[in-house]
Order: structure tokens, then sequence, then C-alpha cells
């Protein structure tokens, strides 16, 4: 692989996780803005496919993280001191993209902590929300 070709690969990738994290936050905030309960199974429903998609997004997150420092690591390797500059531009944007998360996480614990109408569904979301905060996958 050329600098060039790793050098955009790792860009790439870093463009892909406030991409990522955009998606999530707007959806987020749609939600929140929408809905200050979870009642009926429509609402309910939505929630479930918010936290389904945070949950796969959360891998493809982490395949990003990987593929960066994988590049990163080639680009020290093969070319030396010439990724140095690639390397302080990729630790600047995770630490912005750290920024964003922390904003991105209280949204998370917002939507969380949301009032569930009925005990039906509160069994449910409590079940969801167990899903999303302990297992990789969901299972609902």
């Amino acid at each position: 692989m050329t600098v060039g070709g790793t050098v955009i690969c790792v860009e790439a990738l870093m463009l892909a996780l406030p991409l990522l994290l955009g998606v999530t936050t707007a959806a987020y905030c749609e939600f929140l803005a929408v809905h200050s309960e979870i009642y009926g199974d429509f609402t309910f429903e939505q929630f479930k496919s918010m936290a389904r998609r945070d949950m796969y997004f959360t891998w493809l997150g982490i395949l990003c993280y990987v593929g960066i420092g994988l590049c990163t690591i080639a680009l020290f390797v093969y070319y030396g001191w010439l990724a140095c500059l690639n390397a302080l531009i990729v630790g600047l944007l995770i630490k912005a993209i750290g920024k964003s998360a922390e904003r991105c996480k209280r949204l998370v614990d917002d939507l969380r902590s949301l009032p569930v109408e009925d005990q039906l569904t509160a069994a449910q979301f409590a079940a969801v929300i167990e899903t999303w905060r302990h297992k990789p996958f969901p299972d609902f």
C-alpha cells in the first residue's frame, strides 16, 4: 500500500466516526424532543429500533477505531516519521470525537431514564435497557 493509500484509508475511517455519532445523536435528540415518556407500542418500537441501531453502530465505531490504529501503525512501520503528522491529526480527532461521545452518552442516559406508561411495557423497557447495557448484540 502506498503512503497516499494508507493516509486516505485513515482519513476515511476518521470521517466515518463523526458521521456515526452524528446520526445517533440526531436520532436521540429527535426522539427526546417528540417523546417525554414511553407510551404505547409504537413509541416503544421506535425506542427499540433506536437502541438496536445504536448497538450495531457501536460495533462499526469499534471497527473504525481498530482500522485507524492499524493504518497508523502501518504508516509508522513502513514510512517512519513521515507518519507523525498523521498520528497527531488522528489523536486530535479522537479527542474531539470523545467530547461528542460524552454528549451522546448524556442523551443515552436521558433515553434510558424515560418514564414508562404501563407496567408491562415497563418490564419490557427494563429488559431492552439491560440488553443495551450488557450485551454485544440486540436480542429484542
